[in-house]
């Protein structure tokens, strides 16, 4: 496992709530498919392009994103109720908290490895309300937050 790979999973397990600690895979791949939707192609590329070998699964929309411009198609016009409601869908999830939440973990572990540049080129390609997201840190307890005994 690369070094950057590590470093994704263990910000996503430190920042998820501990309820949904056991499902990091699961809503890493929700709410980045997610975020493949929402941004241009392009955009998909950049990514995928600075994503470790072992983690570019989470943006299969990648391969087809030459395809995807030549036919004109674009993103998707989410604004972030639009899209915190299909991570909460996708997922699984209770409610809107617990999709902030897992999104705002997600993208905390994607701006942990990619590029300041590619990092601030993504938050430009969001509207307002995901942008906020993205920027997020994290505003619920994590792991380090609970005592000993409350930590799972």
């Amino acid at each position: 496992m690369e070094d950057s790979t590590r470093t994704f999973w263990n910000t996503l397990g430190g920042r998820l709530p501990p309820h949904l600690a056991h499902r990091g895979e699961e809503i890493a791949r929700v709410v980045a498919h997610a975020l493949e939707r929402r941004v241009p192609p392009a955009e998909v590329e950049h990514i995928a392009r600075e994503l470790p070998e072992d983690l570019r699964y989470l943006v299969p929309r990648a391969r087809t994103a030459a395809e995807e411009k030549r036919k004109g198609r674009g993103a998707e016009h989410w604004n972030d109720d639009q899209f915190l409601e299909r991570v909460r869908s996708e997922a699984g999830l209770d409610d809107r908290r617990e999709a902030e939440q897992a999104t705002v973990s997600v993208f905390a572990a994607f701006r942990q490895i990619l590029s300041d540049e590619e990092s601030v080129h993504v938050m430009n390609q969001l509207p307002r309300g995901i942008r906020a997201l993205w920027g997020a840190t994290a505003q619920f307890p994590t792991r380090e937050d609970l005592p000993p005994s409350a930590a799972p």
